[in-house]
């Protein structure tokens, strides 16, 4: 009963101890504190997880990021990691690098939260793939986290794994889910492509996202793979490329490259030699084959480790820096004679803005080529992880 229901003329005979006390109408809802975040960023990279995370829970009052460790191998990838992060002092930061194969339960903790992308290898289908699966040594990291998320008193709450789209149809995904319902998540699949997010990249990735609220034994999975963001783009026809319009993203390549002078000024009297394609590599035959974009596509190949070792669309786009679209690319038998000095290489620099990285990542001074290219070929792009994220931290309790 509030103010408005208590009678105009009350008897005398009515105690003022059992009258109805109107509700204030300046009274301060209680509101929870935030809870503390320690977060476990498993092969962790260059920190593609921490920054989404970051972003996803930037104005979410229900949490606070209190610590992160990540744990990765690579010294490479930690030196990336450690060049970004080392001075946010938001939050207490540490890096392990440690075989994750060799982890054991008191190094995992006290930590609520595990971000995951494990190796991609043993469930990819490019040409020369073996599809070991989990008979694969790079595996074995992800068989000692699942026997640990088993056995471990205080499993996380949240877990998000990102991995390609082939994992879904692997039997590790069918042994991950039967230790989440071992442990009481309930998750969440996805299969969703930078191009759903107006990022001109094809890159299918599929993620997991739990989170445990039930008693061990009875987890669960929600039936449907979302595959579609909850503000989608207009749909373009599944698996075709060649006739994607110019609506299928709202933000052209030309958003996402540099100038020539700021390439310059990066990489000096290099920028032609390292960037440049060859006029031996456009000489030969399979060059014509090669995928080729302009500043008003809004697509590209997906950008692998391999890009700029490898010359093959499979493993990325290259840049015109002449033409408008790719398909006005001249296909002759010597694309040399045609196009030299006029086809590059994406800049690292020009994936990490195509990754979600942002304007303030950079890699450190004097990092190779090569490495920078491996580095962000292998990490995740932070848009679309960040938005998996948002869906599971703003699930109701």
């Amino acid at each position: 009963m509030d103010c408005k229901s208590v009678p105009s003329s009350v008897p005398s005979s009515v105690p003022s101890s059992v009258l109805p006390v109107p509700s204030s109408t300046n009274s301060i809802p209680i509101v929870e504190p935030p809870r503390d975040l320690h977060v476990l960023e498993l092969f962790s990279g260059i920190g593609g997880m921490r920054k989404a995370l970051q972003q996803s829970l930037a104005n979410n009052p229900s949490y606070n990021l209190s610590s992160f460790t990540a744990v990765e191998s690579n010294d490479i990838c930690n030196q990336c990691y450690e060049h970004n992060f080392a001075l946010d002092t938001s939050v207490t930061s540490k890096v392990l690098r440690r075989n994750i194969e060799q982890l054991k339960a008191s190094d995992v903790a006290g930590k609520n939260v595990w971000t995951m992308s494990p190796p991609c290898q043993p469930f990819t289908k490019t040409k020369g793939s073996k599809e070991l699966g989990s008979l694969d040594a790079r595996s074995r990291a992800f068989a000692n986290l699942m026997m640990l998320l088993e056995t471990v008193p205080s499993p996380p709450e949240f877990i998000f794994l990102e991995n390609v789209k082939p994992f879904n149809s692997s039997s590790v995904h069918v042994a991950f889910n039967d230790v989440l319902i071992s442990r009481g998540y309930v998750w969440t699949e996805y299969l969703l492509s930078p191009l759903q997010f107006w990022i001109p990249n094809n890159r299918t990735r599929f993620y997991i996202s739990a989170r445990r609220t039930r008693k061990d034994g009875e987890g669960y999975r929600n039936e449907e793979i979302v595959n579609e963001p909850r503000d989608p783009p207009p749909k373009v026809e599944e698996g075709v490329y060649e006739n994607f319009v110019p609506m299928c993203c709202a933000c052209p390549i030309s958003d996402f490259i540099l100038s020539d002078e700021v390439l310059l000024e990066l990489y000096g009297d290099m920028f032609e030699s390292s960037l440049v394609v060859s006029k031996e590599t456009l000489s030969k035959d399979w060059a014509r084959g090669l995928s080729i974009v302009g500043l008003d596509d809004c697509v590209t190949f997906c950008f692998t480790s391999s890009y700029g070792k490898t010359y093959h669309k499979s493993s990325g786009s290259l840049f015109s820096r002449v033409t408008r679209r790719g398909k006005d690319v001249k296909r002759v038998s010597d694309m040399a004679a045609e196009h030299e000095g006029n086809i590059r290489l994406f800049a690292p620099e020009e994936l990490l803005r195509i990754f979600g990285f942002g304007e303030e990542y950079k890699y450190p001074e004097g990092m190779r080529l090569k490495s920078r290219y491996k580095l962000i070929g292998q990490s995740v792009n932070v848009k679309v992880v960040d938005y998996v994220m948002r869906g599971l931290f703003e699930q109701i309790t």
